[in-house]
């Protein structure tokens, strides 16, 4: 074994203690080319919420997947809004949030099928118009406030998709591992470290009542890494046909080769 090998045999021990101490936890797959990489393998199903998540990465790159085929969660998803809060570094609990897909204005998916009612159209029909009208994510720091909003296909590096196959609707990002830009944004990690992310549904405002800082739909006090955001009464007095929103909190192990 190489000095090299013993070193990432070393590290990856070190961050499976870590991890066995913190929540939820996930293990990077390693991938020397991303796009041909099979990531559902390493599928890993959270009941609570519903979804499967998997990652792949090598020395440059991880790639994080989210499946789910419960229609609910589908819906909530696409209309709700999505943010990936990521940890910049290992060491580090300063928060980069993804939005994506964006939750448009007034998007109520009640509304949505109404207005895009058609007897002759499939289910996936109304999925796939709301996947097509996601064309831009956006970059916000960890109070929330805008740093940009870019398009699907950019220089940064982070690319967002959606898809709906086989009644499954597939999120998917990536992201560069190392990224020391000030005027983008900064990622660093190595193969064999931990990634700490956050995963996020906000609460619909309507169902806001009672439920302390997110009340107005901004985060008070912003986002640190390691804790979920106070968000009040998660028993509330929820639609029962409509799932809780996410609010995962997640460790992912970066492989190392």
């Amino acid at each position: 074994m190489t000095s090299k090998s013993r070193i990432a045999v070393l590290i990856i021990s070190i961050s499976l203690v870590i991890i066995s101490c913190g929540t939820e936890a996930v293990k990077s797959r390693w991938a020397d080319d991303l796009n041909e990489a099979d990531w559902r393998k390493s599928l890993k199903y959270f009941e609570d919420e519903k979804i499967s998540i998997a990652a792949i990465n090598n020395d440059k790159e991880i790639q994080i997947f989210i499946a789910s085929a419960e229609r609910a969660r589908i819906m909530q998803f696409l209309s709700q809004g999505f943010t990936a809060w990521i940890q910049k570094e290992s060491d580090n609990n300063d928060m980069l949030g993804i939005k994506y897909p964006v939750k448009k204005l007034g998007n109520d998916p009640q509304k949505f099928m109404v207005e895009h009612r058609d007897a002759n159209a499939e289910p996936r029909d109304l999925i796939v118009k709301m996947i097509n009208q996601q064309n831009e994510f956006l970059l916000v720091n960890e109070n929330d406030f805008p740093l940009g909003a870019y398009p699907l296909k950019n220089e940064l590096g982070i690319e967002p998709t959606l898809q709906f196959k086989m009644s499954q609707l597939v999120y998917s990002i990536r992201i560069p591992l190392n990224n020391n830009d000030p005027d983008s944004f900064e990622i660093n990690y190595l193969p064999g470290e931990i990634m700490n992310i956050n995963f996020e549904i906000e609460v619909p405002e309507r169902d806001n009542v009672g439920r302390g800082s997110r009340g107005n739909g901004m985060r008070g006090g912003g986002r640190a890494a390691g804790g979920r955001m106070g968000g009040g009464d998660r028993s509330g007095t929820m639609n029962k046909n409509r799932p809780e929103p996410i609010d995962l909190k997640l460790q992912i192990l970066l492989a190392a080769d």
